[in-house]
């Protein structure tokens, strides 16, 4: 070919191309300095939008910590038994008191009772959704029939 590269080409009339344009029109290459500038345009651009939702939706490594070492403790030994001291008491009494379930009563309620705290406690542990505590059995009873 051996022609001009502004030779090469003619856009037509009325219409100004810029060199790095008519250079990229006729080789069909873009510059690596060109590449590097554009790809740090949308590294910056992408890094700010990340940023921004990690933000607005919370997801800092401090809120996610607590959830990872709960998964972590899932899947190590799996979900650890509530209330455990309450729960042995239960046991034993409804051991020692066999058919006579009726004596660990009071046992039973403050393992229930347990259990509700720490439903309750989880639920305030995570705010990022609300999350209401479903009443237990005895709670409803009471509530429906309260002496006052």
């Amino acid at each position: 070919m051996g022609h001009d590269v502004c030779e090469s080409f003619s856009p037509g009339p009325g219409i100004n191309v810029g060199k790095e344009l008519w250079e990229r029109l006729i080789t069909g290459k873009i510059s690596e300095e060109r590449i590097a500038k554009y790809e740090n345009n949308w590294i910056k651009k992408l890094a700010k939008l990340d940023e921004e939702h990690t933000l607005k939706k919370k997801l800092c490594i401090q809120e996610a910590e607590p959830t990872l070492r709960k998964l972590e403790d899932f899947a190590v030994g799996g979900t650890p038994l509530p209330c455990p001291e309450h729960r042995k008491r239960v046991l034993s009494c409804l051991a020692k008191n066999e058919g006579k379930t009726m004596q660990c009563s009071d046992l039973v309620e403050s393992f229930a009772n347990c259990v509700d705290e720490l439903l309750s406690k989880s639920c305030r542990e995570d705010n990022r959704e609300p999350c209401s505590k479903k009443l237990s059995y005895a709670e409803k009873f009471a509530s429906n029939f309260s002496c006052n």
